[in-house]
């Protein structure tokens, strides 16, 4: 979703100066692209802030960082293949 930022730490919360990607030149290039799906909320944000006019299903997936530990990675298997369709 970001091109490039700046941030002081590794918290998605403290990014600025993001540039963002040009999502809607990608999916006009790319028009089998049915799904987008986000694993930060970060993203989902900037997504729907920028973006949230274009007509493509969106799914918000759990982080599938080792650091995110709420969840087993078998939990995240099975969410992730059923709202991926896999």
């Amino acid at each position: 979703m970001i091109h490039s930022c700046s941030r002081e730490n590794s918290l998605d919360s403290t990014l600025y100066d993001e540039e963002l990607n040009d999502i809607p030149t990608l999916l006009e290039e790319h028009p089998t692209i049915e799904k987008i799906a986000f694993t930060g909320r970060k993203s989902q944000q900037l997504f729907e802030l920028h973006y949230g006019y274009l007509d493509i299903e969106r799914v918000y997936l759990p982080s599938p960082s080792a650091a995110y530990a709420k969840m087993k990675i078998e939990e995240k298997v099975e969410i992730y293949k059923k709202s991926l369709s896999l």
